[in-house]
């Protein structure tokens, strides 16, 4: 099973930084311009896990907002479940 440091190197190789944080009002955000996760700090281990490796989707994928939400959605949680799996 991948560890949460394991999804933070994987976050660093692809050349995305991962921060933490108490203020965020979601357990993960992607922000594409700043290729940077925010976490929020506080959360379970298999929330925190979750979160980050559907966060590492969207970076791999590239999504940015205004595009088709559902679609990258969905591929955002594929690519979480094939880390996680």
């Amino acid at each position: 099973m991948i560890d949460i440091a394991e999804l933070v190197l994987r976050a660093e190789a692809m050349g995305v930084r991962v921060e933490w944080g108490r203020d965020l009002p979601v357990p993960a955000e992607y922000d594409h311009a700043r290729r940077v996760i925010r976490m929020a700090d506080g959360r379970g281990d298999c929330v925190t896990r979750c979160s980050l490796a559907h966060e590492i989707g969207h970076a791999h994928y590239g999504h940015r907002p205004g595009g088709d939400y559902r679609r990258q959605e969905r591929q955002a949680d594929e690519w979480a479940a094939l880390l996680l799996v």
